[in-house]
């Protein structure tokens, strides 16, 4: 296991500036991103109201176009939880990042996107992060926090096996909750 920091595991940038030509791409807010405790198995995790047909705008080469495994937090808040960006279905998605949030792209040959996702979820992470972001006002977050953030990360195949593990926690968390629901009902 190597403990490394967040700039060397992920590529960390801020979203879109709003005063330029990539507007004409629809954006996607920190918001319009389901939180962890509404998705456990992080499946489709993008809440808009919008058809994401896409396909037709023009391509740009530019990080703040929404990629699958990303971690958003939000820029402003007193709380800065990250949320973790997946979608089923339509791989042709051509939304941008708004400004309001930073970005989190994990380099996949060194970190599996949700394990990582998992590890900005703990407890002692978030904490941490809050507790710099209190510092500035107001309450704002800022790459170089979330870049010098330390972080244990074990091998590929011991990344794999604890994404497995929580997977297979969170699937009988949901059974439960699910039988507990049918309990109540009754």
């Amino acid at each position: 296991m190597a403990r490394m920091r967040l700039w060397g595991i992920a590529d960390i940038f801020r979203g879109a500036n709003t005063n330029n030509e990539i507007l004409i791409y629809p954006m996607l807010s920190y918001n319009d991103v389901k939180e962890y405790k509404d998705n456990l198995l992080l499946d489709d995790t993008i809440d808009v109201k919008a058809n994401f047909s896409n396909s037709n705008l023009p391509d740009i080469n530019n990080k703040v176009v929404v990629q699958k495994g990303d971690i958003i937090f939000p820029m402003k808040r007193r709380d800065h939880t990250p949320k973790f960006v997946n979608w089923v279905g339509n791989d042709n998605l051509k939304y941008i990042y708004n400004n309001d949030v930073e970005i989190v792209r994990p380099i996949t040959h060194i970190v599996d996107p949700q394990f990582l996702f998992w590890i900005l979820n703990t407890t002692t992470i978030k904490n941490s992060i809050n507790e710099q972001a209190e510092k500035l006002r107001p309450n704002r977050l800022t790459n170089a926090m979330l870049g010098n953030l330390e972080i244990d990360v074990p091998d590929p195949e011991t990344q794999e096996k604890i994404i497995k593990e929580l997977e297979e926690i969170n699937i009988k968390k949901l059974q439960i909750e699910k039988q507990f629901e049918e309990y109540v009902s009754k």
